[in-house]
């Protein structure tokens, strides 16, 4: 255990290092006159940049214009994608059309949006908001319909077996069982948000609020290169910096599922036999309802041991179970 906090401390200590030697040898270039400064400035221009601009406001509000289009963008995205992607999923017909739609536009950058956005919306934030959307949509059907389709059918029958309806089915059951797909799906739609704002912020020149690819436009336009490098900085900050420990959390969190899969199989097929636990079920029933028999006597098993298990890890632990013992 020390050791593994050692190395993660040693880690942490060597990116940090990393970082410092960068911006040591960025800032020393710099000073040499190695390129001209008003092509590539020096990190002290980038920070007196940023600097001012949160003094004044301006970096602050940007930011939160920048936000409110994008959440709001994104949120139509996921609610118009998610029923689209369930629908894609259980309807061929509508893979075959919608489906195949949503791979070609997935494929299409963000960018090519901001022509048709600017003809049909003007200059106004419903421009902004479709590129957003358009950038959202495709990405989050496609996951969701991917998820749901790769959901064992087994899951649903044995559900259908002890009673419940479709809507029961598609709440607790499908929907659960396609989580990791459709969160996958969330998070790529972000970060195509992300871009596909960038892209309208910069081509879109409204007056209703100066976003961040505003303020990257017009530090282009007036050749200020710490304003671009600071605001590259900013967006470096809210989504690489993120998106970074959201994949060492999720690393982190597989890390530890996998060192628990590994100890209940050990525990489980070392305690307990195939003939154990035929000895509580009625052998002479149909195949799927002998499969939903065991199913319970594992269940109970299993919880019995480790009752913090979630409901998702429960079912995951007992098909990998079954498929060793039977």
């Amino acid at each position: 255990m020390n050791r593994n906090k050692w190395s993660k401390w040693g880690a942490h200590a060597c990116s940090l290092v990393f970082f410092i030697f960068v911006v040591w040898a960025w800032q020393y270039l710099s000073d040499l006159r190695v390129w001209k400064p008003y092509l590539f400035p020096s990190p002290l221009k980038v920070w007196e940049y940023l600097r001012s601009s949160f003094q004044d406001g301006s970096l602050e509000e940007a930011s939160w214009i920048t936000m409110k289009r994008l959440v709001l963008g994104y949120g139509i995205g996921l609610v118009t994608g998610n029923p689209l992607g369930m629908l894609c999923s259980r309807f061929q017909l509508m893979q075959n059309t919608l489906g195949l739609v949503s791979l070609g536009f997935q494929a299409l950058p963000s960018v090519c949006w901001v022509p048709l956005a600017t003809l049909w919306f003007g200059q106004t934030e419903g421009a902004m908001l479709f590129v957003v959307i358009m950038g959202t949509l495709w990405s989050v059907i496609l996951a969701t319909a991917n998820g749901m389709r790769n959901v064992p059918p087994i899951y649903a029958r044995a559900a259908r077996t002890m009673g419940a309806g479709p809507i029961y089915c598609l709440i607790h059951v499908t929907l659960p069982a396609s989580a990791p797909f459709v969160v996958s799906g969330m998070k790529q739609g972000w970060a195509f948000a992300w871009r596909s704002l960038m892209a309208a912020e910069i081509f879109v020149p409204i007056l209703t609020g100066l976003g961040l690819g505003q303020l990257l436009h017009f530090g282009r336009e007036l050749n200020s290169m710490e304003q671009v490098m600071g605001i590259m900085f900013v967006i470096f900050l809210w989504i690489g910096i993120r998106s970074f420990g959201q994949i060492k959390q999720l690393k982190d969190a597989t890390a530890t599922e996998d060192a628990l899969q590994d100890e209940i199989l050990k525990w489980f097929l070392d305690t307990y036999r195939a003939d154990v636990i035929d000895q509580s079920v009625d052998n002479d029933q149909p195949e799927e309802a002998l499969y939903f028999s065991r199913y319970e006597v594992m269940e109970k098993l299993l919880l019995h041991q480790y009752p913090s298990l979630s409901e998702s890890f429960t079912d995951h632990m007992i098909e990998l179970l079954y498929a060793e013992l039977f």
